[in-house]
């Protein structure tokens, strides 16, 4: 799982330093698959077909994740506070809002947050990815 932590910090880094969109290049591969160029690729998903073996890796649940609540369209917008280093903000086109945010801890980890002017204080457990919508 340290990987799909990893993950979730570039897109995070990506976002936040101008990137519009977030594309994952090797989907699906064999498993221990390279590329043509012969380096080994981390994948979303492993499909070993000689064994009928399909593995969902844990880049796959960040994405699937992240999918399932920011749409097509969806506005990066950047955040401050003291979890703001593990959180990502996104408006969908339908005005609804995603804050999607990793703890990537061992212990769980608080974030204080206004939605629509009321304050709420939140807690997410250790070693999770979380997303909210609203």
């Amino acid at each position: 799982w340290a990987y799909a932590f990893y993950v979730f910090d570039l897109m995070w880094h990506y976002f936040n330093n101008g990137c519009s969109a977030y594309a994952y290049w090797n989907m699906i591969l064999a498993p221990g698959g390279e590329s043509t160029w012969g380096w080994k690729q981390n994948t979303m998903i492993s499909v070993d077909g000689a064994k009928g073996e399909i593995v969902r890796n844990p880049e796959f649940y960040v994405m699937n994740h992240l999918a399932s609540a920011v749409r097509p369209g969806a506005k990066f917008l950047p955040i401050s506070g003291d979890q703001a280093a593990m959180s990502m903000l996104f408006v969908n086109p339908d005005g609804s809002r995603v804050l999607a945010l990793a703890n990537p801890l061992n212990e769980p980890a608080a974030m204080d947050v206004e939605i629509d002017g009321l304050p709420d204080h939140l807690v997410f457990a250790p070693r999770t990815v979380n997303t909210l919508v609203f």
